[in-house]
């Protein structure tokens, strides 16, 4: 026992739920169009182009979340039920 419920009365009130992801191997190419997935390119629409950083260098795809594949883990009903949610990342803010 961590005795750690001190710090329940502070952070309780900041508490969220959440939504775990879990991943499995796949081909990409086994993948439906706009599938949740985490790596290989995003599947943007033509409306959306893929995002740059301020030198115009692409960013890096982390993931994709198809919002209808989430809806039912979503307790507290504050997702859209549509959509998909496009993640990326720009190396050049790494720090060695």
């Amino acid at each position: 026992d961590l005795k750690l419920e001190h710090l329940l009365e502070k952070l309780g009130p900041e508490l969220r739920h959440s939504i775990r992801l879990e991943t499995e191997e796949y081909n990409e190419k086994e993948l439906e169009l706009g599938q949740s997935k985490i790596g290989g390119k995003p599947d943007l629409p033509e409306s959306i182009s893929w995002q740059k950083d301020s030198d115009g260098n692409l960013l890096a795809f982390i993931a994709q979340i198809n919002l209808a594949e989430v809806t039912d883990l979503d307790a507290e009903k504050i997702l859209p039920k549509t959509g998909i949610l496009y993640f990326f990342y720009d190396r050049s803010e790494e720090h060695t």
